[in-house]
């Protein structure tokens, strides 16, 4: 099974708390969505049954994790509209979550200052 997805996206948008940048990511994926014409598809597939929506915080979706570190890691902006345009890792990642299997986060140690 492949991976279904309208578009991702990765906005470095320097220094901010996390509820701004949640705040600008629903108003750059909703105006993408109107001037693609992507609503009604959205619209469609909610009244079908075929998707649904929740929130889920980040240690639960490591897939959106990796997109969001992506922008701050490259400090530029990134427009996914195929998933086989994504970055491998993410590929990977954003399968395990669907086969509901564990996914590690590696992440390298930070430089620590001892007094």
């Amino acid at each position: 099974m492949g991976i279904f997805m309208i578009m991702a996206f990765a906005s470095y948008l320097g220094e901010c708390s996390n509820n701004h940048a949640e705040i600008q990511a629903i108003k750059i994926g909703l105006k993408w969505c109107l001037d693609n014409d992507e609503i009604k598809s959205i619209q469609a597939m909610k009244a079908e049954g075929h998707i649904q929506f929740s929130h889920i915080f980040k240690e639960g979706n490591p897939t959106a994790d990796l997109i969001a570190n992506l922008a701050e890691f490259k400090k530029s902006n990134s427009f996914f509209t195929a998933a086989i345009n994504l970055p491998m890792q993410i590929i990977s990642t954003s399968k395990n979550e669907r086969k509901r299997r564990t996914n590690f986060r590696i992440r390298m140690r930070k430089n620590t200052c001892h007094i």
